[in-house]
C-alpha cells in the first residue's frame, strides 16, 4: 500500500517579518523564506504584492511537492483592518497599528473597562475597532461592504475561504472573548450600527483548530487557522532534529505562545495578571513595551518628543525600528486612565513569571524537562535577549535560539549582523541586571502563592 507523505508548510504574517517556512519528517529537511514585511518597514502597504508573493510560494510547493499531502498552517499578528466595496475592491486598508487620534473619540473610562471587559482589550491598543469608530460617520462608509482582516482577506482572495478565527477575530476589537460571537454591545455602542446589519459584512467566526480542505491549481490543500507562530520551529525540531523540545515564542506584538510534543499550551496569545493566579484573554501588545524597559534599565529619559533619541542612545546607532513602538508609547503615556487600566506589569516580569506558571503549574510540564528536552526562544525584536538569560536560570537547562538557518523563526539577533554585534557586546549586563530582578520577583511569588 502506497502511503502519501506529508509536507508542512508555514506562513507566519508577522509584525516585523512574513515567514514561510515547508518542512518534512519524511524527508528530514526544511525550506524558508523570509523577507521583512512590506507595509511595516517602508509606511505602505501593497496587498497585491504580499498576495503574488504567497501565491507564488504555493505554486512551487505544489510543483516540488505535488506526490505529497500539503498541510498549510496560516497565522499572524496583526490587529489589521480592510474594509472592501461590493465589488470587493479596497478601499480602505489602513494597517498602522496605531494611530494618534483616540482621543478625536472621547471613549469614557466606564466605556473602556466595559470594552476591556468583553474583548479582553484595553481601548487604546487595538487598531480596527478605533479606525471603524473614526470613520464610521464617513460618507464612504455607508459603500463598506465587507470588513476583513489582512488573513481574512488573503484567506478569501487567494483560497475563496470566508473565515475568521477566534483570535483574528478578538483582534478586530468586536469579539466577546467569553461568548465567542461578535459583541453586540461593541457594535451598537461604538458603532451605533444595526448588529444584524455588520454581521453580514463580518467573515464567518471559526474554531482555531478547524481544517478547510480545498482544492487550489488542481491540488488538494489541508488549511488550519489560528495555530501559533511558534508552530514551525517545534514541528522542525520533531521533524528534523529528531528531538524533544519545548517551543517558547514572543513576538514583535502578540505576547507568548508555548509548543511542546505533547500538545500546544496556549494556542491563543494571553494576558497576564499581575498576581499570576490567571492567564486570560485573546491579545496583548507586547511591542514597546521592552523598549521602555531598555530605557528604564539604563536610565535613559524616554518620552514622545525625545523618542527617536532615546532610542538611539539604547542601541547605540540608528537601526531601524517600526512607528508602532512610538505610537503605543504616545498612548500610553497620554491618557493615565487608560495607563492604568493596562497591566503595569505587562513586561518582562510577567511575561517571564506568567510563562513559568504555564509550565510548571498548569501543565506539570516540569516533571517532563529531562535531559532530552530542548528549549527554544524565539520571536521579535528584543524579547529573546532578555529571555534567553531568564529562562536558561529558572528552568535550569540550556536556551536555543532559532538561528535563521534553521527556523523562519530565527531571532533578529542572529539575523541582523548589526545587531549580533551590539547583543554581544552591551547586553549581558543588561540581562543579568534583569536576571536578579526577576529571580527575586520569582522567590516572592512562590511564597505568595505558597509554592516554595
Amino acid at each position: 500500500m502506497n502511503i502519501r507523505k506529508n509536507i508542512y508548510v508555514s506562513i507566519d504574517l508577522g509584525t516585523t517579518f512574513t515567514k514561510i517556512s515547508v518542512f518534512s519528517k519524511s524527508l528530514k529537511k526544511m525550506e524558508e523564506n523570509n523577507f521583512l514585511t512590506p507595509y511595516i518597514k517602508f509606511g505602505v502597504f501593497d496587498i497585491g504584492d504580499l498576495e503574488r508573493k504567497l501565491e507564488m510560494y504555493l505554486l512551487n510547493v505544489i510543483k516540488n511537492y505535488g506526490d505529497f499531502n500539503i498541510n498549510l498552517t496560516f497565522t499572524t499578528a496583526h490587529n489589521s483592518l480592510i474594509l472592501l466595496n461590493e465589488n470587493n475592491q479596497i478601499i480602505f486598508a489602513p494597517m498602522n497599528i496605531l494611530y494618534e487620534d483616540f482621543e478625536l473619540l472621547n471613549v469614557s473610562l466606564n466605556d473602556a473597562i466595559q470594552l476591556n471587559k468583553i474583548t479582553g482589550m484595553i481601548y487604546g491598543h487595538h487598531l480596527p475597532l478605533a479606525k471603524l469608530c473614526f470613520i464610521k460617520n464617513d460618507p464612504n462608509f455607508k459603500f463598506v461592504n465587507k470588513i476583513h482582516t489582512l488573513k481574512s482577506y488573503l484567506l478569501k482572495k487567494i483560497f475563496n475561504i470566508d473565515g475568521i478565527d477566534y483570535l483574528e477575530a478578538a483582534g478586530l476589537g468586536l469579539l466577546d472573548i467569553e461568548q465567542k460571537y461578535w459583541s453586540k454591545w461593541c457594535i451598537e455602542n461604538f458603532l451605533n450600527f444595526s448588529y444584524d446589519v455588520l454581521l453580514y459584512k463580518l467573515p464567518n467566526l471559526k474554531t482555531e483548530n478547524e481544517v478547510f480542505e480545498i482544492i487550489w491549481n488542481n491540488k488538494t490543500i489541508n488549511i488550519t487557522l489560528g495555530l501559533v507562530d511558534g508552530f514551525a520551529a517545534h514541528y522542525y525540531s520533531k521533524c528534523v532534529l529528531n528531538s524533544d523540545i519545548l517551543s517558547i515564542n514572543i513576538g514583535t506584538t502578540s505576547a507568548c505562545r508555548i509548543n511542546t510534543d505533547s500538545q500546544i499550551y496556549n494556542r491563543d496569545n494571553f494576558r497576564m495578571l499581575t498576581n499570576f493566579l490567571k492567564i486570560t484573554g485573546y491579545a496583548n501588545n507586547n511591542g514597546g513595551n521592552n523598549l521602555y524597559e531598555y530605557a528604564k534599565i539604563n536610565n535613559i529619559e524616554m518620552n514622545y518628543n525625545n523618542f527617536e533619541n532615546a532610542v538611539k542612545l539604547i542601541k547605540k546607532e540608528n537601526f531601524y525600528y517600526p512607528n508602532i513602538y512610538k505610537e503605543r508609547f504616545y498612548l500610553e503615556q497620554k491618557n493615565e486612565d487608560l495607563r492604568k487600566l493596562k497591566n503595569e506589569n505587562l513586561s518582562l516580569e510577567s511575561v517571564s513569571l506568567g510563562i513559568l506558571f504555564k509550565i510548571i503549574y498548569q501543565s506539570n510540564l516540569l516533571l517532563d524537562l529531562n535531559n532530552d528536552v530542548k528549549v527554544f526562544v524565539s520571536g521579535g525584536f528584543f524579547n529573546n535577549v532578555f529571555l534567553l538569560k531568564v529562562l536558561s536560570s529558572i528552568l535550569k537547562k540550556d536556551i536555543y535560539v532559532c538561528q535563521d538557518n534553521i527556523s523562519q523563526l530565527g531571532a533578529i539577533l542572529y539575523s541582523w549582523p548589526d545587531v549580533k554585534h551590539h547583543c554581544q557586546n552591551n547586553f549581558e549586563k543588561i540581562v543579568y541586571k534583569k536576571l536578579f530582578y526577576i529571580n527575586n520577583l520569582y522567590e516572592e511569588w512562590l511564597k505568595a502563592n505558597n509554592l516554595s
